[in-house]
């Protein structure tokens, strides 16, 4: 059995992953060769019962050894990062809240993507404001360390979480 499946077993049994056991599973996940319905079914039964920090952190951990990290790290930057996909079509507050958060001093890693259910995703209105998404690793560490705000563009700075695209979208507004 693998870890992605344990754990949908265990949540089905209405228990809390592990820290450890979040990570596997979202190892699995990364992997590319979980089937989108499973990825789904952990998604869809961790959100009705809400996530406890440790399968969060878990999760985080597993993200952390795939990503791209953004090179060098500017000193003290904070991540600013909407979830998307509400199917509310919502105002996007998380890049706004970026803006908000440079003009007060702060240096902002701004994580996105495109919207993923209709509405405006922070690519998407970072792209109509002439960013450019193409930004590399040292790119993104530049602007946040110049303007205040680095954008990172989530396919490139977490590619390994296109094996989850397919069934975040199928999840969309759920």
């Amino acid at each position: 059995m693998s870890a992605l499946e344990a754990a949908i077993a265990r949540a089905e049994g209405g228990s809390a992953l592990s820290r450890a056991e979040a990570a596997d599973a979202m190892r699995d996940v990364l992997s590319g060769s979980s089937p989108d319905a499973s990825i789904a079914r952990l998604l869809l039964l961790l959100a009705e019962r809400g996530e406890t920090d440790g399968e969060l952190e878990g999760m985080l951990d597993a993200m952390m050894e795939r990503c791209v990290r953004a090179e060098p790290a500017p000193e003290g930057a904070i991540d600013v990062c909407g979830t998307g996909g509400d199917g509310a079509r919502t105002f996007n507050v998380s890049t706004a809240a970026a803006f908000v958060a440079a003009a007060a001093g702060a240096t902002v890693a701004k994580h996105g993507n495109r919207s993923s259910s209709g509405g405006t995703g922070s690519a998407d209105m970072l792209e109509a404001l002439g960013v450019d998404l193409g930004a590399t690793r040292g790119g993104a560490a530049s602007a946040a360390a110049g303007c205040g705000v680095g954008f990172m563009f989530a396919p490139a700075f977490h590619p390994a979480m296109k094996a989850a695209a397919a069934a975040r979208r199928a999840l969309a507004g759920t």
